[in-house]
C-alpha cells in the first residue's frame, strides 16, 4: 500500500516539474485543441482551433472580394455617372444647338410697294411731238394745238393760229388719247358720240377735272394702224372719222364722211 502511494506521489511530483520547465507560454502543439479554458470571464483567452483559424482566413478572402466588389460597384458607377453625365451633356448641347438653330432660323419678310392710285400721274404711253394732217390729194398741213380761255384745247390746220407745245400720246393701258403740255397739263381727247344728234364736231381735249363734271362726253381711244395712221374710237361705242369742214381749218370728228367734210388721215411724228 505504501508502495503504490509512493509511486503516485512520484509521478505528481515528476509531472509538476515538466510543467515548471514548459513555462506558462510554452504550449505543445499537441495540447493546442486540448487545453478547456479557465471559467473566470475576464480572463478568457482568445484560443482557436486550427480549423477556426481556416475560417478566418476564408473570412478574410471573403471580406477582401466583398471590398474588391465594393470597388467593382463603385468603378460601375463611376462610369454610370460618366455616361449619364456625358449622355445628359450630349442633350444639352443637342437641344442648345436646335434652339440656337430655330432662333437663328431668319424670318421671312416680304415688303409690297404700293401701287400708286392717283389719277393726276402721267400715264405711261407711247409719244408723238408733232401731228401731220393729210388730205385725199396727199397734201400734209402740220395740225397745231390750241388752248382756249376756258382750259379746253382743240386740233386746227390754221397757219396764223398760236399752237402750245407738247406731245401727243397714247396710254399704253387704256388706249386712250390724251395731250400733255409742256408744263406737264394733260388734257384727254373727248367726244359727244354717240349721244349728240350733230353730223360732227371739234377734235377737243378736256382736262380730267372737266369731265368728271360733264354729261355726255366720252373718252377717246387711239390707235395706229400699221402705216401709222391714227384711228379714233370713242368709249360709247362710236367710230370716228377726222375731217376738215370746208371753209374751216379746224380738224373735226364725224360718224360718217360726207360731201361736206374732207377727210384726213392724222399721222402722228417727231
Amino acid at each position: 500500500m505504501y508502495s503504490q502511494l509512493s509511486s503516485i506521489v512520484l509521478s505528481l511530483l515528476v509531472a509538476q516539474a515538466q510543467f515548471a520547465s514548459a513555462g506558462p507560454c510554452r504550449l505543445s502543439s499537441t495540447s493546442l485543441s486540448t487545453i478547456v479554458p479557465s471559467t473566470t470571464p475576464s480572463e478568457t483567452p482568445v484560443i482557436f482551433t486550427s480549423s477556426t483559424s481556416s475560417e478566418i482566413i476564408s473570412t478574410e478572402e471573403a471580406s477582401t472580394s466583398t471590398e474588391e466588389a465594393s470597388t467593382s460597384t463603385e468603378e460601375t458607377t463611376t462610369s454610370t455617372e460618366e455616361a449619364i453625365t456625358t449622355t445628359t451633356l450630349a442633350l444639352t448641347t443637342s437641344t442648345e444647338e436646335a434652339i440656337t438653330t430655330s432662333t437663328e432660323a431668319p424670318t421671312t419678310s416680304t415688303t409690297v410697294e404700293p401701287t400708286s392710285t392717283t389719277t393726276t400721274a402721267a400715264p405711261t404711253a407711247t409719244e408723238w411731238s408733232k401731228i401731220i394732217a393729210i388730205n385725199p390729194s396727199g397734201v400734209e398741213t402740220a395740225g397745231k394745238y390750241v388752248l382756249t380761255a376756258t382750259g379746253k384745247m382743240y386740233v386746227t390746220l390754221s397757219t396764223t393760229a398760236t399752237g402750245i407745245d407738247g406731245k401727243l400720246k397714247i396710254d399704253e393701258n387704256t388706249s386712250r388719247l390724251y395731250f400733255t403740255a409742256a408744263d406737264g397739263t394733260i388734257y384727254w381727247a373727248t367726244t359727244t358720240f354717240p349721244n349728240n344728234t350733230i353730223s360732227g364736231e371739234w377734235m377737243q381735249f378736256w382736262k380730267a377735272s372737266d369731265l368728271a363734271t360733264a354729261t355726255g362726253h366720252y373718252y377717246v381711244t387711239g390707235t395706229r394702224d400699221s402705216e401709222g395712221y391714227l384711228s379714233c374710237v370713242s368709249e360709247g361705242g362710236t367710230v370716228l372719222n377726222t375731217v376738215q369742214l370746208s371753209g374751216n381749218v379746224n380738224v373735226w370728228l364725224v360718224k360718217e364722211v360726207s360731201a361736206s367734210f374732207t377727210a384726213l388721215r392724222l399721222l402722228p411724228s417727231n
